[in-house]
Formats: structure tokens, sequence, C-alpha cells
């Protein structure tokens, strides 16, 4: 069990001649009759909010948990919980792998139709992005303070997701700091591609597919194609592959605190550009992948509501 810090309390059980720091504690069980993936689901279902202390770094110590009380039902009952719980995990392991090999099937089509795309031995044309975009721009370089009664939200590169904007933990404005930023160009369209820029740089690339109300900060740039002549999911897909990524990490990147890819450097960064139709196919086949990952991903939210629905009746 962690038993420091932001994962304070994150359970698992540990492999042969596993080491732990100062960071973690054992907990073993007293018992023959205690088992041990029984003890930790027990752990992860019950409350420890109550055992956790500290309030610049949480901790839990020996001294905390120990009076902790629980339910410890017989053997086979906790076999018989081990295995629905252990069931439901595997469902959703199994899931997340399928998203991943989804994943991988995208971008295997990218070099199946395009080839590597900076040794380009296919000989596309060659570009630079600002020749193939209308607007190359990042969002605003100040930060609004959150307002609880705002109705907009406030995104920034820690808000971005694989193909999506998440808004669980965004900060939300209010309608006179939105109509400023508004002026200034801080809102994303639909077919936007939006690039995380600043620390987590070249991670998160992707399409709006959606426009609604919302601004970024500067941490995310605004890469706005010219559709006459590219694909917006073929240059999210071209600057997503692992080629580009190298390419970034190794020639256009400043900072040191923290890592960026400045406007400049986008502007000027190569792109393969083959025929329109080909880009327009790929767009299709990626479009027909991400409806599939959208599926997969809604399974995993209701096997997860199910597990933790699961937990709550054995554990509270």
């Amino acid at each position: 069990m962690t038993c420091r810090g932001a994962t304070c309390g994150s359970i698992n059980i540990s492999k042969p001649f596993s080491w732990i720091n100062g960071n973690a504690m054992v907990v073993h069980p007293k018992y023959n009759n205690l088992g041990q993936s029984f003890l930790k689901y027990l752990l992860q279902g019950i409350d420890l909010s109550c055992v956790i202390t500290g309030a610049a770094q949480p901790q839990i110590t020996r001294q905390s948990l120990q009076p902790v009380k629980v339910v410890v039902p017989p053997i086979l009952e906790q076999e018989k919980i081990v295995a629905e719980l252990d069931c439901l995990t595997g469902i959703i392991e199994k899931k997340k792998q399928q998203l991943e090999e989804l994943d991988k099937l995208a971008q295997s089509i990218f070099y199946d139709m395009f080839g590597d795309p900076i040794t380009n031995e296919k000989g596309w044309e060659m570009k630079r992005l600002e020749d193939i975009s209308s607007l190359i721009t990042d969002g605003s370089h100040y930060s609004p303070q959150n307002d609880e009664n705002g109705d907009i939200p406030m995104l920034s590169v820690k808000d971005m997701q694989q193909t999506r904007f998440s808004y669980d933990a965004c900060k939300w404005i209010g309608r006179e700091e939105y109509a400023k930023l508004l002026a200034n160009g801080c809102k994303p369209l639909k077919n936007d591609v939006l690039i995380a820029k600043d620390g987590s740089f070249f991670k998160y690339i992707f399409v709006l597919t959606e426009e609604r109300e919302q601004a970024i900060l500067s941490s995310i740039a605004i890469l706005r194609p010219k559709t006459s002549v590219v694909n917006p999911r073929f240059v999210s897909g071209y600057l997503s592959t692992a080629e580009v990524f190298s390419k970034v990490e190794r020639e256009y990147l400043t900072g040191t605190a923290i890592k960026r890819v400045i406007l400049k450097g986008i502007r000027r960064m190569p792109i393969i550009l083959p025929p329109l139709s080909n880009q327009n196919e790929f767009a299709q086949k990626v479009e027909a992948i991400e409806k599939q990952k959208e599926l997969v991903k809604q399974s995993i939210v209701e096997t997860e509501t199910l597990f933790n629905s699961r937990m709550d009746y054995w554990f509270n």
C-alpha cells in the first residue's frame, strides 16, 4: 500500500522479491483464513479517508491503520467475492487492451498508406505546416481566475485526452472573461487540429469534431488546416506518429523546467502532402476506428460502474 503522497492508499499485490521504500507499507494477512486477493479488494473497498493524515503530503501510518475494524467472511465466501471482482477487473483490462490495439491499427493504416513520414520513401510532395494552414496560433497567455458560477470551460493541456477534452477538472469562466478571450482568438473551431505544446508536448493531438463555447490557454496550439488541400485527420495522424515526435524532441524543443514547442517551430515543421483523395480515404478509416473506440470506452465505463457497485455491496 502506498502510504505517502498523491497516490496515498493505492493497493496492489507485490511480486516475489519486490522491494519497497518509505513511501509504501506492507499489509500482510495474519491468519490462514484471510485470502491475499480478498484483503486487497477489502482495503480498496473500505473508506480509508479517516486514517489519512497530513495536508501538504497525505500519509497513512501503521498506527492509524491498525485500529480499523473490518468484516472477514468465511474463506469460501471470500473466494466467491474475489472471483466476481476478478472477472470484472479482467473484462476492464481486456477492453483497455482493445483500445490500445485500435490505436495501433490507426497508426498501421497511416504507415501502410503513406510510409515513414520523415524519410518519405514514397516521394510525396513536402510542405510546411504554415503552407497548409490558414492559422497557427495558441490560446490565452493569461489565465483567468476560476469562476464558481462560470459556465464556459477554460481548458489547458492538462484537460486534453487522446481524442477529446475532459471537462471533469477544468477551470470555468464567466461570460465577460469569455468575450475577451473570444476577441483574442482563443476559441478553437470545428476541424481545428489541437496540439499539446507545453509540458506534455505532442503527447495529445486531436481534431476538434464538435464546436462549443470554450476557450484554451497557451499550452495548446491551434492549427486550422486549409481543407481544400489537406484533411484535418490526416494532419493529426501525421503529427501523432512516433517519427514526428522524435523529430520534435530533437529539433523543436525549448525551455528547461518546462519543455515546450513554440509557434515559430510548429509553423516551419515539414509535412508530407499526398493527394487529398488519399487523405480522405485515411480519414474515413480513422473515423470508423474512432466510432469503435467510443463503443469500447462506453463499455469500460459501464463495467467500471458495475465493479464499483459490487465493491460497495461487499465492503460498505
